[in-house]
């Protein structure tokens, strides 16, 4: 029984003091923490939040473009960082592997049944971060789906968890978000039962898909590495299945 998230003993004191006192922003902190008091609500619920239009041409990429955005992205991301409200890391990991917690007994240890309670929940967290982070980035105009991933990976990233991503366009619809730090696994070690089935942090996942949706990406992720099951770094691919068509979500449609 996964009672509570377990610190893993042998982890160097360097990277210990490397992450203690570090902040990750309030906005995600409180997101969690949210989804960790309404665990008894519904998973699923529709959210009244209106689609965004997209570039005609989403899979269009020009490299000069991209360079553009990266630059800027990655200088938007540190400055949002710099200004937005934080909240202590512990107090977020701690959130979270409580919530973790909770899932899987309500789950009785269904691994299957938890990681698709994560992702669900990460979607909802998704679909409101777009309003905040809209409301707060200042983020170019994204005329195709590697500058959105720019944008994703080195601003969105950035500003909410104060991390840095690596963005690797694998195709023109597919990419990857590499990562070293991961705050909602500090300290955290699996038990040997759940290392090849349980993702721990497959909210990202969830967070991803639902903050695409509302910009129209249909999209797959999933975890390819993580150091939790002995990979160097956290490896996210995201596939995009489909583009959606412009205009307003099912909650806005006339009967």
């Amino acid at each position: 029984m996964l009672d509570r998230t377990e610190v893993d003993s042998n982890q160097s004191e360097r990277t210990k003091d490397r992450h203690r006192g570090t902040s990750r922003s309030t906005f995600a902190t409180e997101a969690i923490f949210q989804e960790h008091s309404a665990m008894k609500t519904p998973f699923g619920s529709k959210h009244g939040i209106s689609q965004l239009s997209l570039h005609p041409h989403p899979f269009e990429n020009t490299s000069t473009t991209v360079q553009v955005i990266m630059s800027k992205a990655s200088t938007n991301g540190q400055q949002l960082w710099n200004k937005v409200p934080k909240a202590n890391a512990e107090l977020f990991a701690l959130t979270y592997g409580a919530l973790v917690t909770e899932v899987v007994r309500d789950s009785d240890e269904n691994l299957a049944t938890v990681n698709e309670k994560l992702e669900k929940i990460g979607y909802s967290i998704g679909i409101r971060c777009v309003d905040e982070f809209l409301a707060k980035s200042n983020a170019p105009y994204c005329k195709s789906l590697a500058e959105t991933a720019e944008v994703l990976g080195k601003t969105a990233f950035r500003m909410f968890l104060g991390i840095v991503v690596d963005v690797v366009q694998h195709s023109p619809n597919c990419f990857s978000l590499n990562f070293q730090d991961n705050p909602l696994s500090l300290f955290v070690e699996l038990p040997d039962n759940y290392k090849d089935e349980l993702e721990y942090s497959i909210l990202y996942c969830g967070v991803i898909r639902g903050a695409l949706e509302m910009l129209n990406y249909k999209v797959e992720c999933q975890f390819v590495k993580s150091p939790l099951r002995g990979d160097d770094i956290h490896e996210i691919k995201v596939d995009v299945k489909q583009v959606l068509v412009d205009g307003a979500g099912d909650d806005y449609k006339e009967e």
